[in-house]
């Protein structure tokens, strides 16, 4: 089976740590939470 994405390739670097993912996910959560303006979206 073929990769998506080369092996040596930045991307599987990035996207391949799990600590990355999870300060990805942690920081676009804070902002969420803190950002008013996107109070529309807890109820859709």
């Amino acid at each position: 089976m073929d990769y998506f994405v080369n092996k040596d390739s930045i991307v599987r670097k990035i996207w391949g740590q799990t600590d990355t993912i999870l300060f990805i996910f942690a920081g676009s959560s804070a902002e969420f939470a803190l950002n008013k303006a996107v109070d529309w979206l807890y109820f859709t």
